[in-house]
């Protein structure tokens, strides 16, 4: 299968995820499944911490710092761009052009 549907099938997962009222670990463990990557570690064991809990009921920091967890899990960058998770926002996909080909990115917008 083609390695841009499988990083878009991703993208459209996390985006749904976050704009839900919860974090949801089978998102990741699923996006690194397809993505054939091994998910483990330190951020992996914070991820996994918060699996189901709201959103809203997270410190800030905390919050603020699951874009940048999923990049560890995922080694997305710079495939994956994730700025914020904050409530009332979501990550709008969006892309760029390269030279060679276009890649998707992350952006979270107000909504």
């Amino acid at each position: 299968m083609d390695q841009h549907i499988k990083e878009l099938a991703v993208i459209a997962a996390l985006n749904n995820m976050i704009k839900g009222k919860y974090f949801r670990m089978s998102v990741i463990d699923a996006a690194a499944k397809l993505l054939e990557r091994h998910a483990s570690g330190d951020a992996y064991d914070v991820l996994h911490m918060i699996d189901f809990v709201y959103f809203e009921n997270m410190p800030v920091e905390l919050r603020d710092s699951i874009p940048g967890l999923i990049q560890d899990v995922l080694g997305t960058s710079p495939i994956f761009r994730f700025t914020s998770v904050n409530k009332g926002f979501m990550i709008d996909l969006s892309s760029y052009s390269t030279q060679t080909k276009r890649q998707p990115w992350l952006r979270l917008t107000n909504r």
